[in-house]
C-alpha cells in the first residue's frame, strides 16, 4: 500500500464540522486488498489471452499477511456542511451531514499518442485512460468519541493499441511493429506484427485491455489533544508503512 492510498483514506477521518472534529487524528489502517477483473480484446492471429491458456503442470499459491499502516491526519472545519482533510501534503474536500462525513475524490489521466510514417504508410496509436474514484464515509461513534470509517476505491484502466498490419519497410523505415512490446505483456503465443506479413485477423491490428479493480476496508480514527498551532507540521510525515 503506498502513501497515496493512505492519503485517500486519511481524507475521510478528519472531517465533520458539525461534530467538532477540527484537529489531529490518528489512524490505524488495515491492509487494502485490490480485486480486479481484466478484459482483453485483440485480433492478433496467433495470440491468446492468458486466461484461455491452462497449464495443469503448475500450481502456484501466494499468501501474504502484512501489519497495519498508521499515520496522522488533520481535519480543517469550514462553514456549513464542508470540511477538508490534510494528510501529508495532500488535501481532500468533504461534506458533513449530522454525524456523517463523506469524502469523494476522482483522479484521472487520459493520454493519447500517435505516429505516422507517410512514405511507408506505417501508423501506430495508443491511448491510456485511468480513473480512480475514492469514497470515504466517517461516522461519529458516540460511545468511543472516535470516528468509525469505511473506505472504498474503484480503479478503471483502459489501454488501447492500434497498428497497421502491413506496410512498406524498404529504406530506413519501421521494420517491426511497436505494438509487440505491449501485447506480449498480456498475450501468450506468437504475438507479433511484422511489416511484410499478415499477422492479424483484420486491419489494423489492435489490442485493448480493460481493468476494473476495487478495494475496501474499515478503520478507526482516534482524536488527539494536539491543537496548538504548528502541531500537525511536526507530524505530517510521521507514518508507519504496512509490512517491513
Amino acid at each position: 500500500m503506498n502513501r497515496n492510498w493512505l492519503a485517500l483514506v486519511a481524507a475521510a477521518g478528519l472531517s465533520g464540522c458539525s461534530m467538532g472534529s477540527d484537529g489531529i487524528w490518528y489512524v490505524d489502517l488495515p491492509l487494502l486488498v485490490e480485486e480486479c477483473a481484466t478484459t482483453i480484446d485483440e485480433n492478433i492471429t496467433e495470440a491468446q489471452a492468458p486466461e484461455d491458456v491452462v497449464d495443469e503442470e503448475w500450481v502456484v499459491t501466494d499468501d501474504t499477511t502484512l501489519s497495519n499502516g498508521t499515520f496522522f491526519m488533520q481535519v480543517i472545519e469550514s462553514r456549513g456542511d464542508q470540511a477538508f482533510l490534510v494528510m501529508g501534503d495532500e488535501i481532500f474536500p468533504g461534506t458533513v451531514e449530522k454525524n456523517t462525513m463523506t469524502f469523494t475524490w476522482e483522479s484521472f489521466v487520459d493520454d493519447t499518442h500517435s505516429e505516422t510514417h507517410t512514405d511507408s504508410g506505417y501508423t501506430f496509436s495508443s491511448r491510456i485512460e485511468s480513473t480512480v474514484t475514492t469514497n470515504l464515509v466517517l461516522n461519529l461513534n458516540k460511545e468511543t468519541k472516535n470516528m468509525d470509517g469505511t473506505w472504498s476505491a474503484d480503479r478503471v484502466t483502459n489501454q488501447e493499441y492500434s497498428e497497421i498490419d502491413e506496410w512498406d519497410d524498404a529504406g530506413p523505415y519501421v521494420g517491426t511493429g511497436q505494438i509487440n512490446a505491449q501485447i506480449l505483456f498480456w498475450l501468450v503465443g506468437t504475438a507479433s506484427n511484422e511489416a511484410n506479413e499478415e499477422d492479424c485477423d483484420s486491419d489494423p491490428c489492435f489490442v485493448n485491455v480493460s481493468e476494473d479493480c476495487g478495494a475496501s476496508t474499515s478503520f478507526e480514527a482516534i482524536y488527539t489533544e494536539l491543537r496548538e498551532e504548528g502541531a500537525y507540521e511536526a507530524l505530517e510525515d510521521a507514518s508507519q508503512d504496512p509490512g517491513v
